[in-house]
């Protein structure tokens, strides 16, 4: 009875045993749902590895935690894990950890890992005051074939959790418009223009009178420094044949030392102009007479101002080429007005004018 009595005392004892050693490990898992609360600071947590009952087909090799954060303020937080090496055996190095940041509602919102024998894994992420978060911290242990004859049993790594307010460690890309700086350890980057950037784009010239011939304009570019930007920058593409009266689209396309940037613009091949032959006042208006543009001219346009420079200058159009006068009405009583003439082409996109002539003034009466 004695006996048997001391064998189940001894039964009770290893069951007890690997109860608690169950119990230990299993404490080393959680869920989002049961997330330790952390904040700013360094918490401490024990992943455990091996055979807790002895047994090669439970062998263990990966586990994860889940710890929840809040802000308080608004801004970038960052979370490194450190300490994760096996001092007891030299396969336990844990080559690979993962830390991966979720929102209350289980969307992504950073994640990184470390895939060599390193002992510090950071990631970081802008994150908003008075939400939660849930860092997910996850943990491999290689080659635990080496435990299955190790009186360890099972081997514990502990990770320190530090949470912390970031501060961007900068890797910076540079061209020769701008340089970009991107943060190492989470999603913040800049984009920081040189003196080299791009100040204007405009073409020498926007109106060119038929001749027969090609005619396109050239492109001046400046940057920031004054400079003219070289032609090999950029490359120019101009529609059609560059040659027949019409409006033609002139695009600019800068390489990636630019950011790659587009501009268009449209030029015009206009019939040869005309000039004025007569302008005489007449109540409340005046009528312009001009010469006579009958080849490639669909008609005449009849510009007409207050002001020499022309601003906020009214257009009417004459359609036939063998018109040579127009009368204008409906004007203020004893007022200058400054008069142009210019022929017109009808083409596709709309009218090829040409250049306007020297200007002439005329008082109502």
């Amino acid at each position: 009875m004695k006996k048997v009595t001391k064998i189940t005392t001894i039964i009770m004892a290893v069951i007890m045993i690997l109860s608690s050693t169950t119990t230990a490990l299993a404490a080393s898992y959680n869920t989002a749902q049961t997330a330790e609360s952390v904040g700013i600071g360094t918490t401490y947590t024990t992943f455990k590895y091996g055979y807790p009952d002895g047994n090669y087909r439970n062998a263990l090799n990966y586990t994860e935690k889940f710890f929840s954060f809040v802000p308080s303020v608004t801004g970038y937080y960052e979370f490194v894990a450190t300490g994760y090496e096996n001092t007891q055996y030299i396969e336990g190095k844990t080559p690979y950890v993962e830390i991966t940041i979720r929102d209350a509602q289980g969307n992504y919102v950073r994640s990184t890992y470390t895939n060599a024998y390193t002992l510090e894994t950071k990631v970081a992420a802008e994150l908003t005051a008075g939400q939660v978060y849930y860092i997910n911290v996850s943990d491999t242990l290689f080659n635990t074939v080496s435990y299955k004859s190790s009186s360890y049993g099972y081997v514990e790594q502990t990770i320190a959790l530090k949470v912390a307010p970031h501060s961007h460690t900068f890797t910076s890309i540079q061209y020769s418009a701008y340089t970009v700086n991107s943060c190492s350890y989470c999603n913040y980057s800049e984009k920081v223009e040189n003196v080299a950037a791009i100040k204007s784009v405009k073409l020498s010239q926007t109106t060119f009178t038929y001749n027969g011939s090609v005619q396109t304009p050239t492109v001046i570019a400046y940057n920031t420094s004054g400079q003219r930007i070289s032609s090999y920058a950029y490359t120019t593409t101009i529609s059609g044949n560059k040659k027949s009266i019409g409006k033609y689209t002139v695009t600019v396309k800068f390489g990636y030392a630019y950011d790659g940037k587009t501009y268009k613009f449209t030029y015009t091949i206009a019939p040869k102009g005309t000039s004025i032959s007569k302008l005489s006042a007449k109540k409340k208006g005046f009528t312009v007479k001009w010469k006579k543009q009958k080849s490639n001219t669909s008609g005449y346009a009849v510009r007409y101002s207050t002001n020499s420079k022309m601003k906020n200058a009214k257009t009417v159009y004459v359609s036939g080429n063998g018109k040579t006068s127009k009368s204008i009405s409906n004007l203020k009583k004893g007022k200058k007005y400054y008069v142009q003439v210019a022929t017109y082409k009808s083409v596709k996109g709309g009218k090829a004018v040409s250049k306007y002539s020297s200007a002439k003034s005329v008082k109502t009466k």
